[in-house]
């Protein structure tokens, strides 16, 4: 009779590395030559039948089923959604979800086809708690994973390189990377004759651009100090390493770095309601290449704002083998700050034609504000990044006339952006006008200031990092904005180098595509969702089960842009 027969459950374990994971019906393969046809049929199937259903429950209980077929019936909504451009609440992907907990609600109910619902669910459901807590527990009991040395991890299309092991004690993600820093000269001074030239010994074969930039700083530092001893002072100071700044300098990256990147988001197991992993960054900063080093970076002398970075990726299969090379002014704010514009006006006046622009180009009003459009479209037409325009006066005149005049200036400026193609949400942007607050007589302050996002100057160090992890760039160079053609030729709303592996991420994250905005993959700091896009690969790999992300570490509150909201801090 339906309800009554006797039912042998096994328990199930934890699906190892290397094991397929989908209903992951692989984990159910051993138990019989009929679970491992039911398994079959069930992994990546369009429609999961009642009778399939019915067989895994016998083997390993209603809950371990409900909780694998959700989660694949949930990934499978989220790949349908993404396909369809419709991932969210009432797109085809919720559809297919719906489907699919349909199909599997009233396969549980079900008892060999009969429509009873005192069948398999009533006699397995209770028990298999214990089950799923037993196999939590013996996950946890494996301990360092994959092992105390860890695994080496590399990222999108054999970017970066880290070493990566889960600690089950401290629920955390282990992410190390060993870098050796070898420091070089930028510049040399002939101590007899006093010329000045490019010192070449920190430049390889496919510097030569910026050697000879570091040439034309030769020749200007040669024409800016005729006094010989001013120049040798210039190039010892700004130009040369001393021995006594090298410690400094290392623990000054390592700073900039640890303070962006680390512990920013956690992972949730989709296996375990109840477990979540953390991620700490342990980063090894030495002077010098050593064995097991992941990068080597190439460090010039040199001020801010005379050399750019970049980090060379080696064999797509080997993680140990990148190279950083970048200025030593490279742990603060870049010279240059994409997320700040400025526009001068002229005395008593808001009208657009005759303001100029101050930050980055001098452009009349309205040329200078179509490549601020251009440069900061939005990947998403209902998204994009905020923008803050900040009407300002001189205090020359009445504090009223100020604060009137400052509004019109302000006003002027959202209404051409809003007017002249500035995509995205419609309270993208927000206009404030502060009068003559704070400000002198100096022409200065007529001005109009416009801020993205944070407004924060990147910092190169921290972005590089990036890649040195497995990540692409995120941000774009249009034709028609201020610096054409200066970075990656991509456009916006193109798919990053780390796309496909934040769309696996899950938990509501929907990749990684090209856009201006204060992330730190593109021009900014804000370290998002997608960035944890390689950590996510590392966690699954040495843990062999499936994790989504779960929200942000710090209870951070980041704009939704290329992932969700993160939700409240894990402790």
């Amino acid at each position: 009779m339906a309800g009554t027969r006797e039912v042998r459950q096994q328990e199930s374990r934890p699906v190892q590395k290397g094991e397929e994971s989908s209903v992951d019906g692989a984990e159910l393969v051993s138990q019989s030559g009929r679970v491992a046809a039911a398994a079959q049929r069930v992994k990546g199937a369009p429609a999961i039948s009642p009778a399939d259903v019915l067989t895994l429950q016998r083997a390993v209980g209603n809950r371990a089923v409900r909780q694998s077929l959700a989660r694949g019936a949930r990934r499978m909504g989220d790949a349908a959604g993404l396909e369809r451009g419709a991932p969210g609440p009432g797109g085809e992907g919720q559809i297919a979800l719906e489907t699919h907990s349909t199909t599997l609600r009233s396969a549980i109910q079900r008892e060999d086809g009969e429509g009873t619902e005192t069948g398999a669910a009533a006699e397995l459901g209770e028990a298999t708690p214990d089950v799923e807590q037993q196999a939590l527990q013996e996950f946890l009991g494996r301990g360092m994973m994959p092992s105390e040395v860890g695994e080496d991890v590399i990222g999108a299309g054999g970017r970066g390189g880290f070493n990566a092991k889960f600690d089950p004690d401290q629920r955390e993600l282990i992410a190390t990377v060993n870098i050796g820093i070898n420091f070089h000269h930028g510049l040399q001074i002939d101590p007899t004759s006093g010329v000045v030239t490019a010192d070449p010994s920190g430049f390889g074969a496919g510097d030569a651009t910026r050697l000879a930039s570091m040439q034309t700083n030769a020749a200007n530092i040669m024409n800016d100090f005729p006094d010989r001893a001013d120049r040798a002072d210039e190039v010892n100071t700004n130009w040369r390493w001393a021995e006594d700044e090298k410690d400094d300098w290392m623990e000054r990256y390592r700073t900039a770095v640890m303070d962006v990147w680390n512990a920013q988001h956690y992972f949730q197991s989709t296996r375990w309601d109840e477990l979540q992993a953390n991620v700490r960054l342990v980063l090894n900063v030495h002077a010098g290449d050593q064995e097991g080093d992941h990068t080597s970076g190439r460090i010039i002398k040199s001020p801010p704002g005379t050399m750019g970075a970049y980090v060379a990726r080696g064999s797509e299969t080997n993680a140990q083998d990148q190279s950083l090379f970048m200025s030593g002014s490279g742990t603060g704010p870049s010279a240059t700050n994409f997320l700040r514009y400025s526009l001068q006006f002229e005395n008593n006046s808001a009208e657009l034609e005759t303001a100029v622009g101050t930050v980055h180009s001098r452009d009349a009003g309205p040329a200078y504000l179509t490549k601020f459009i251009a440069d900061f479209e939005a990947a998403d037409p209902s998204a994009g990044a905020p923008i803050q325009i900040i009407g300002r006066a001189s205090s020359t005149g009445s504090r009223e006339h100020n604060q009137r005049l400052s509004e019109r200036r302000s006003a002027n400026v959202e209404a051409y952006l809003r007017n002249n193609g500035l995509n995205g949400s419609i309270d993208r942007t927000t206009s404030v006008a502060e009068g003559a607050e704070g400000a002198t007589e100096d022409e200065s302050w007529r001005r109009v200031e416009i801020i993205v996002g944070t407004g924060e100057a990147q910092n190169t160090a921290a972005h590089e990092f990036g890649h040195m992890i497995g990540l692409g760039d995120e941000y774009s160079s249009p034709a028609a904005g201020f610096a054409p053609g200066a970075g990656t030729p991509v456009a916006v709303g193109d798919p990053a180098a780390h796309n496909a592996l934040a769309q696996a991420m899950g938990g509501g994250v929907t990749g990684a595509v090209a856009e201006n905005t204060d992330s730190i993959m593109s021009v900014g700091n804000t370290v998002r969702p997608q960035h944890y896009a390689t950590f996510h690969k590392a966690l699954e790999q040495v843990t062999g089960e499936d994790w989504e992300y779960g929200g942000a570490s710090r209870g951070v509150e980041l704009p939704a842009v290329g992932g969700p909201e993160p939700e409240t801090a894990v402790a």
